[in-house]
């Protein structure tokens, strides 16, 4: 029987990471799950249930992809579970709805250290094992931020850029080993109301074509394409998930 594949997605308890988690899991992935927040941890062992009841197998780290010694550690206690990772999804990522002089330094590299930081600690963590393996692909989780700008956004649209740049410099480093780097820009998304509010994120759908805002699972199938076998040709690209976004 052919070893199973390995995909770890970061920032996996809740929301769009819940949702690559079962997509994942459902294409015949064994799952690393992570949360970074002790009060998450509840809710991954009930997402690492729900993933062993599909017949695949999951574990759940508590690890803080801003800080490269977790990172580090993560994707060792991944490779110690199931021997080797074929898919990194880089997903975790915090938002800050702040006007640019009123931002703190303090903010501003908070944003940077989660999203930007914590992208570049984690390919670099998982490079190795991809290249011994001779294959392997990344799916970074940008945003329409990164690609057009948002007011009031200026951490998290900086941030969000330089995924995409981070996305193509490594797919053209890494294309010689076999590892697809690509990206996902997702628009506004259901499970973001929380972090935005309703009132934010519904101003936004007058700049949507389809004029609703995506669902956790829409982002997830993206995710489950640019991972598959489908996609094998395809690397350095951005995929917009936005119901046309600026079109």
């Amino acid at each position: 029987m052919a070893e199973r594949k390995c995909a770890l997605v970061t920032g996996s308890v809740t929301g769009m990471g819940r949702a690559m988690i079962l997509r994942l899991a459902r294409d015949g992935f064994d799952t690393v799950i992570n949360y970074h927040r002790q009060e998450r941890a509840e809710g991954a062992r009930q997402l690492i249930r729900e993933v062993q009841a599909m017949g695949t197998g999951a574990i759940a780290v508590q690890a803080d992809v801003s800080q490269s010694t977790d990172c580090d550690r993560l994707v060792q206690e991944a490779t110690d579970a199931f021997g080797r990772i074929d898919v990194l999804v880089n997903n975790a990522g915090i938002t800050n709805l702040t006007p640019m002089q009123q931002m703190t330094d303090e903010d501003f590299h908070r944003v940077m250290a989660t999203n930007a930081y914590g992208t570049f600690y984690m390919m670099r963590s998982a490079v190795p094992i991809m290249k011994r393996q001779r294959s392997g692909s990344i799916i970074n989780i940008s945003s329409v931020g990164g690609l057009y700008g948002a007011p009031w956004s200026i951490g998290y649209a900086a941030s969000k850029g330089a995924v995409i740049s981070m996305t193509k410099t490594a797919a053209k480093e890494l294309a010689i080993s076999k590892i697809r780097v690509n990206a996902i820009a997702p628009g506004g998304c259901k499970t973001c109301i929380i972090e935005m509010g309703e009132k934010q994120l519904q101003a936004q759908l007058k700049y949507v074509t389809m004029g609703r805002l995506g669902l956790p699972e829409e982002m997830a199938g993206a995710v489950s394409f640019l991972a598959s076998e489908d996609a094998s040709y395809i690397t350095g690209h951005v995929l917009e998930v936005s119901g046309g976004v600026m079109m």
